[in-house]
């Protein structure tokens, strides 16, 4: 690995590379959502006095990092042309500014915080300066019944201000609430994407060449999220260390996780042997999905193999399977959940076939 070290020093330590390289535009963000390609010529029309800008929506993604608050950030920013360098600055870096407030759904998650929420909102209709303003609730999904249906009244949302809930868990909202909101979600980006960033990254930092070997495993460990793998690509090239891989994935159980490992083993099973979906994957599922919901089970069983592929020995008649697994489950689960997940898995077991040399696809 050649590299042309630069001063990464700032005051206090070595600066995060994921807020250095933090976009600052939306032609700069990796199509994660796609609302995001559509955003500036939404901004256009709202700066033209349009309406076509939704005052409430939901940031959906499976896990953390795809870019849901910096989307956020980034559509205050265009939305408000009139703040000064510094105040716009200060917001694309991850700070408070005047037209953006940032609020923890975990912490913050009462009827109370709702209702101070909910007078602050309307308290803007008529503030000075022509600004817009935009509040985001991160794991907003944590928010307690009475909180969300406090929330209720953003239907009526003034038209300078929005309202952007991000979450990892649409299952928990109030169906009530999600009806009034405008939902998108967030997805990891390609391994083309991947590379591309990590190669960005590694060159403004003096870094000139990764091995491509580097970053397939960069990729897995970080299932695509942009924050993670300028983390990871930070580690490697900086302090020497292996990309991280979540095996703990959510907030899971250990029996869970046991369960997951055997689905796993059971669909390996299924592949080589022939065995039954009947009497060896569905009562493994079914006691998987009395314990999570689809969606978490899905990215488990992902993760599950993507840890195998790096660190575990395996056989080369597995990787039909795993590559099965890969392309069906790659996608979150939004809708329809408990279904969506059995069809899917039910789509692995019929796409592959065993034979004498191991396992083939049909």
């Amino acid at each position: 690995m050649s590299k042309r070290r630069r001063n990464i020093k700032q005051k206090g330590g070595i600066m995060d590379w994921y807020n250095i390289h933090r976009p600052d535009r939306f032609e700069d963000m990796f199509p994660t959502s796609d609302l995001i390609p559509k955003l500036p010529a939404l901004v256009k029309d709202t700066l033209a006095g349009g309406h076509k800008l939704p005052h409430v929506m939901i940031f959906y993604s499976t896990f953390p990092g795809l870019g849901k608050t910096t989307t956020a950030r980034i559509l205050a920013s265009e939305l408000n042309p009139a703040l000064s360098a510094e105040e716009r600055k200060d917001l694309l870096r991850g700070k408070q500014c005047p037209v953006f407030e940032e609020i923890n759904g975990a912490d913050k998650r009462g009827i109370k915080e709702a209702r101070e929420l909910e007078h602050r909102i309307h308290s803007l209709e008529h503030a000075m300066f022509n600004y817009r303003f935009v509040f985001v609730i991160d794991e907003a999904h944590q928010l307690t019944d009475e909180a969300q249906q406090t929330l209720l009244s953003i239907e009526n949302m003034p038209e300078n201000v929005y309202l952007i809930m991000t979450s990892t868990d649409v299952t928990k909202f109030r169906k009530d609430l999600e009806s009034r909101t405008q939902f998108f979600a967030f997805k990891p980006i390609t391994r083309n994407e991947s590379d591309k960033l990590l190669r960005d990254v590694a060159e403004k930092e003096g870094f000139e060449k990764i091995e491509s070997s580097v970053l397939e495993q960069i990729y897995v460990c970080s299932e695509g999220a942009p924050r993670k793998l300028i983390q990871n690509i930070q580690r490697y090239l900086v302090f020497g260390l292996a990309p991280e891989f979540d095996t703990d994935l959510g907030d899971t159980t250990e029996e869970f996780r046991t369960e997951i490992k055997k689905l796993v083993s059971v669909l390996e099973k299924v592949a080589t042997n022939g065995e039954s979906w009947t009497y060896s994957v569905r009562p493994v599922l079914r006691k998987l999905v009395a314990m999570q919901n689809a969606e978490e089970i899905r990215r488990n069983i992902v993760s599950q193999i993507g840890y195998k592929l790096l660190y575990e020995d395996i056989s080369r008649s597995m990787i039909p399977l795993y590559d099965t697994i890969a392309r069906d489950l790659r996608d979150p689960i939004l809708y329809n959940q408990r279904g969506e997940l059995v069809t899917r898995l039910f789509s692995v077991c019929t796409t592959v076939k065993p034979n004498r040399n191991g396992v083939e696809t049909k």
